[in-house]
């Protein structure tokens, strides 16, 4: 599970302030974590499980810088500032950002950078209730899931019952990605420093992503060439690292037509398994992907669901019956398999599961119970078990490529020729400026194309020949 060990220890000290023996002392931590006895979602909600997670994200708290900065707010923060103080933060007027976990203020200065501060104050606390437990003589007994001990420790020591479960965990799969991920045109938000608050939370002032994020697209061309470049960069991301990001929303992904970049954000419930092993570097999550042995959830190897979530997030604007299909379709492929899945998985799937009720006396499709279609993607998180081939980045590429002009797949293209080639969209066919068809063969260089006649191969300028839709 520990990906600390593959970090370089002066870049992590600048961001977090930890030293080289903190970073060892979470390789030791990560060992002990064990889900061998794991069977079911209520196992990962135990506090002993909870506790082997939340220590090691407790244990990186406070260890974490706590720099003390002053902090302006200025009506306008202009394009550049020639002078300013050092350690100083300037918060010009933007409005902030609030999502379900953190606040974000949008337009910040800082010691030469220029980037966004993310208040992350909230944690996922451990679930509080009574469990059944076996006493010495074998009886079952209600006990507190929480020990009251553990619960009066904290407040006494914190002023309230707190445990940290998930933000550094976010905040090192991001560093993780910042360093290691040499994805062409992909923008993983840089960190610049990351410090510990007065709220009992950290703040993290990073780079800007690029470019607008997906769902402020209002054309279905921008959409979809954005989209095409999102399922370049998640490929890569899924092949080098093992990675999912699993909130993977129209909110979460953003794109610059114009330098065509991808910036990916909010790691809350991302994981990674680079070094694929049994569990994938993550904070425990119950609620969607439960620890289970030997799951997907556990090893991060869900290819389908991020790409499932997006085109589910973005169908709702309803600018593209391409993405209407492919939503459609997902919730019929899903519907069949939660049917025919194994009794054991099925029940699984139906504990607990705020978006779907199945119903066997009548029809009853996958996300049944979402009632406003701007959620419509939450019933993907739910999916993480079900991989479906169709859909992971290069499968669903494919299909996207014939709805794109054929200018347009060379930046596609480029830095993934090979791999490009080889999920190509095969035997399509063009009509020239004259009318004759052909074939197109591949893509030979920039505006340039290599086609098939009927009696010669040639290459042609892409500005002349059309693809021929059925």
């Amino acid at each position: 599970m520990n990906i600390l060990e593959n970090l370089d220890t002066k870049k992590t000290a600048a961001v977090f302030g930890w030293s080289e023996d903190t970073l060892i002392k979470v390789a030791q931590l990560t060992q002990k974590i064990d889900i061998s006895h794991v069977q079911r979602t209520k196992d990962t909600t135990k506090f002993p499980f909870e506790q082997s997670f939340f220590n090691i994200a407790e244990y990186l708290y406070y260890k974490t810088a706590q720099n003390s900065f002053a902090t302006t707010h200025i009506d306008h923060l202009p394009k550049k500032i020639k002078s300013y103080v050092k350690n100083h933060i300037y918060i010009g007027h933007a409005p902030a950002a609030h999502g379900s976990w953190a606040q974000v203020d949008l337009d910040v200065f800082c010691n030469g950078k220029r980037g966004i501060i993310k208040h992350m104050n909230e944690e996922r606390q451990p679930i509080d209730n009574k469990i059944k437990q076996k006493d010495q003589y074998g009886r079952e007994i209600l006990v507190d899931n929480i020990p009251k001990a553990v619960k009066k420790k904290r407040k006494d020591v914190l002023g309230k019952v707190v445990f940290f479960t998930q933000n550094l965990y976010e905040l090192i799969i991001q560093e993780y990605l910042v360093q290691h991920a040499r994805v062409r045109n992909l923008t993983i938000p840089k960190l610049y420093w990351v410090r510990k608050n007065s709220k009992l939370g950290v703040d993290a002032f990073m780079q800007k992503s690029p470019g607008i994020f997906l769902h402020h697209f209002k054309n279905e061309h921008d959409m979809l060439i954005a989209l095409a470049h999102v399922m370049k960069s998640l490929w890569q991301l899924q092949l080098k690292f093992h990675f999912m990001h699993r909130d993977f929303h129209a909110g979460n992904v953003s794109f610059d037509i114009k330098k065509h970049k991808v910036g990916i954000i909010d790691f809350g419930m991302s994981c990674i398994n680079p070094n694929l092993g049994p569990v994938a570097w993550q904070s425990n999550n119950p609620d969607f992907y439960p620890l289970i042995h030997d799951s997907i959830a556990a090893g991060c190897t869900n290819r389908s669901i991020d790409v499932c979530c997006i085109i589910a997030s973005l169908e709702v604007a309803g600018l593209s019956t391409f993405l209407t299909q492919e939503y459609n379709n997902m919730v019929d492929v899903f519907t069949r398999k939660i049917r025919d899945t194994s009794p054991e998985k099925k029940r699984q799937f139906m504990k607990d599961n705020y978006y779907t009720k199945i119903d066997n006396s009548r029809p009853w499709k996958v996300g049944n119970l979402i009632s406003h279609k701007k959620s419509q993607h939450f019933w993907i998180y739910t999916m993480v078990e079900f991989p479906e081939l169709q859909w992971f980045p290069e499968h669903f590429l494919k299909r996207l490529l014939l709805k794109l002009p054929l200018k347009d797949w060379f930046e596609i293209r480029k830095g993934i020729a090979k791999p490009f080639d080889s999920i190509m969209p095969q035997n399509v066919t063009l009509v020239d400026a004259e009318g004759k068809e052909c074939t197109l063969v591949k893509l030979h260089q920039q505006k340039e194309l290599k086609v098939k006649y009927a009696t010669e191969t040639k290459l042609v300028n892409v500005n002349s020949v059309a693809i021929v839709l059925n």
